[in-house]
């Protein structure tokens, strides 16, 4: 018998996974379908803006045989790879970048690649919420609440770097499981310990720092529960050394995410995200965001807390009934992630700001939501499994409770309708409200036909059902809009014209585009979006008079609404919905490269920047440094020409003849990684005009190249491929321990 239990239980685990994938398929048809008519795409947000140029971009670099590490397309210059929402090392990018192949990259592949995420996050919580229950209804029921929940179906499918991080929280936890529950043995909790690292480190390179805060903070909590309840507070000696497993898994977890990790820690030294103060890390949820636990989509479009009525039922009901100490991690950790996801609202998020490691770098703490929707998830099959094994006491008073919940949402529908039968903005609560009576009306009916003999299976499913069509019924247009695929990136006129005459001058999208849309259409622009800017550029593009700033930048072509610019000549206009997009090329726009013989040196940053962004001073002519230069210039206030040659991206080549030593200046943002040569020999990269780059020159002919060759990539590779192949060789080793030497490395059960 045992040896058939085997299959059958892999069978049964393989159509739990059929049923999550089927319900994902449902939940995203209009995403999926191939029909035009009904056919819809994520809608314009981050997702359009952000996510799929840098995807775009990302793979013409792969597809090229370059490693994607600096990008001109956006903000005069970007540090791609080191920017982490970039995820080049991503593993589950790849699968796309190598189907896009040389036809470019569809916007339906990153839409299947979001889509496949909640699919995987359903299937990781059901593998732990089914591991902890004991029961494969239960865990599909948890696995359905994670999926496809008010959380992971809202903005992080916008944001899709932070829905990459969160898809790997489950089985992250479930290899913690694995590490821990039953007798303690060594070789079996190293084994998934590494294998939660491994996971950890896919996790990191998804692209979030936040949410991988959240991830690591909530693994490690439960990793310290888990390690405590089986050895016990009174023998804490005896659970020290098994701390070292917890410590285990983050190193390997960040030594595996090293590759982005490294350069991503340089950059944002020097990013506007360096420091942030209290006021901007507060922002998160309002307190009445609470609401929607029950009322999804009563005060915003989105209900991250939503979790749906009867797993919010079984979640309360997991506390009341079980009161393991499983159950109350679970419930603390869910209201430690409710109460985070209000941020500066509540005294907790001055507590974090001041005393936790990394509480204080970000903005947006209303994704600590991930922690409750995480907890409610396992409470909820918690509760699922003690629902299904309820004797009739208990079930008669699960009927009463719930037939007092039925008239309360009648109550309140009745309330809405009478106070706003003559008001058009009452609309929304009245259909909130009942779908609310909807939904409690059908779990009574289950309930009822429980109590009148219905068998467990058939109960079960019903149950499921009942979840799915809350849960999808609520959530699924969330992210939708009635477009085609790619309709915000149909070429225009306008880009055409900007593709063809690019070697004129940069361009400022004033948000008439996508922000990011250079990386589609390859037209280098000042602006761009993404969280990461390097902080200088932020000033200088935000400094006054915007003419200097786009005289510097070697701006020619200005997007915009606006009208009216003297001295600029109107190139072209174009109907965009309700207003006209037009098009002017601006006068006298320094050269992408040129050198000045004249040079002053201001180390300050504020001064420096005052001063090229005076009236008086004149960047043609001068050229403000940060230290002196290795070759002095002659002195004379005047312009010398000089030719740039692309090669790539991440290379630079420029070609000049002086009749005296001068500083060659280039438009492009200075940044730590890049590296010149003068005639073939090692030149010093100077910051000039307080946020670009010169190389000093002495008379006479040169070529000189530039190329983006940042020691951190390296050094942060080497470290990742080091990390997993220790992990792996360790793997190998004690997949070949002796199982006796195991055997002796035992102690107490878990509870």
């Amino acid at each position: 018998m045992r040896r058939r239990a085997r299959p059958i239980s892999a069978l049964a685990d393989l159509g739990s996974a059929a049923l999550l994938l089927l319900l994902t398929v449902l939940f995203y048809w209009r995403i999926l379908t191939p029909d035009p008519l009904n056919r819809g795409s994520f809608p314009k947000g981050d997702f359009v803006e952000q996510f799929y140029a840098f995807a775009v971009f990302r793979t013409q670099e792969l597809l090229a045989g370059r490693l994607p590490t600096w990008n001109p397309y956006v903000y005069a210059g970007h540090p791609f790879l080191a920017d982490i929402q970039s995820a080049v090392f991503y593993p589950l990018h790849w699968p796309t970048t190598l189907l896009a192949g040389p036809r470019g990259y569809p916007f339906q592949a990153l839409e299947y690649e979001a889509v496949f995420h909640i699919f995987l996050a359903g299937l990781w919580m059901y593998l732990l919420a089914s591991r902890l229950t004991g029961s494969r209804p239960a865990g599909l029921l948890g696995g359905m609440v994670y999926g496809f929940g008010g959380y992971l179906s809202g903005y992080p499918s916008q944001q899709l770097s932070v829905l990459e991080v969160h898809t790997w929280l489950p089985l992250i936890l479930f290899w913690v499981v694995l590490a821990t529950e039953g007798q303690f043995v060594l070789r079996r909790s190293l084994v998934f310990t590494i294998l939660g690292g491994l996971t950890l480190g896919v996790a990191i390179l998804g692209g979030h720092p936040q949410a991988s805060l959240y991830t690591v903070y909530g693994v490690t909590a439960y990793f310290c529960f888990r390690i405590l309840a089986a050895t016990g507070l009174a023998r804490w000696r005896t659970a020290l050394p098994r701390f070292g497993l917890v410590a285990l898994l983050v190193i390997v977890g960040i030594g595996t995410a090293a590759a982005q990790l490294v350069p991503t820690v340089e950059f944002m030294g020097i990013s506007s995200r360096a420091r942030i103060p209290f006021e901007m890390s507060a922002w998160a949820f309002p307190l009445r965001d609470i609401v929607q636990l029950i009322l999804p989509g009563a005060v915003s479009y989105y209900s991250p807390m939503y979790v749906g009525i009867l797993p919010l039922a079984l979640a309360i009901g997991a506390v009341a009934w079980t009161r393991t100490r499983e159950t109350w991690f679970w419930t603390g950790l869910a209201i430690a992630g409710l109460l985070i996801s209000f941020g500066g609202n509540t005294i907790l998020h001055s507590l974090l700001y001041n005393a936790l490691p990394g509480a204080g770098t970000f903005r947006h703490q209303e994704r600590g939501i991930v922690l409750f929707s995480v907890a409610m998830a396992v409470l909820a099959a918690i509760g699922a499994r003690e629902l299904l094994a309820a004797d009739r006491a208990r079930l008669l008073r699960l009927g009463g409770l719930w037939l007092r919940a039925v008239v309360a949402a009648v109550a309140l529908l009745v309330l809405l309708f009478v106070s706003g039968q003559n008001a058009e903005e009452a609309t929304k609560p009245q259909n909130i409200a009942a779908f609310l009576v909807l939904v409690t009306g059908l779990i009574g009916l289950l309930l009822l036909f429980r109590l009148r003999g219905l068998p467990t299976s058939a109960f079960a499913g019903l149950a499921l059902a009942i979840v799915a069509f809350d849960l999808i019924s609520v959530s699924f247009n969330t992210n939708f809009e009635k477009t085609q695929p790619g309709d915000h990136y149909r070429p225009t006129e306008i880009q055409r014209y900007l593709q063809r005459n690019d070697a004129a001058g940069r361009t400022h999208n004033d948000w008439q585009y996508p922000l990011n849309y250079g990386d589609v259409f390859r037209i280098r622009d000042i602006n761009g979006a993404s969280p990461l800017v390097v902080e200088r550029y932020r000033q200088l593009l935000n400094g006054e008079p915007r003419e200097r700033v786009w005289q510097l930048l070697n701006v020619k072509y200005y997007v915009t609404w606006q009208g009216g610019f003297p001295n600029a000549e109107k190139v072209s206009v174009e109907r965009t919905g309700d207003k006209d997009v037009n098009l002017y090329a601006l006068p006298d726009p320094l050269p992408r490269a040129y050198v000045v013989h004249n040079a002053t040196v201001i180390a300050d940053d504020a001064r420096a920047l005052r001063t090229v962004l005076s009236p008086q001073f004149d960047p043609g002519t001068t050229v403000v440094l940060d230290r002196e230069p290795p070759i002095a210039p002659s002195g004379r206030a005047t312009r010398s020409p000089a030719t740039v040659r692309d090669l790539a991206p991440d290379r630079l080549v420029s070609e000049t003849t002086l009749a005296e030593p001068g500083v060659l200046v280039l438009s492009e943002v200075f940044y730590p990684g890049w590296r010149a040569t003068v005639n073939g020999q090692p030149a010093e990269i100077l910051r000039a005009q307080h946020t670009l780059r010169g190389v000093a020159l002495p008379a006479g002919t040169h070529t000189v190249e530039l190329v983006f060759d940042p020691l951190t990539v390296k050094f942060g590779i080497g470290l990742s491929v080091a990390t997993v192949a220790l992990s792996l060789l360790a793997l190998g080793m004690l997949a070949l321990w002796p199982a006796r030497g195991s055997q002796r490395e035992t102690n107490s059960p878990a509870s």
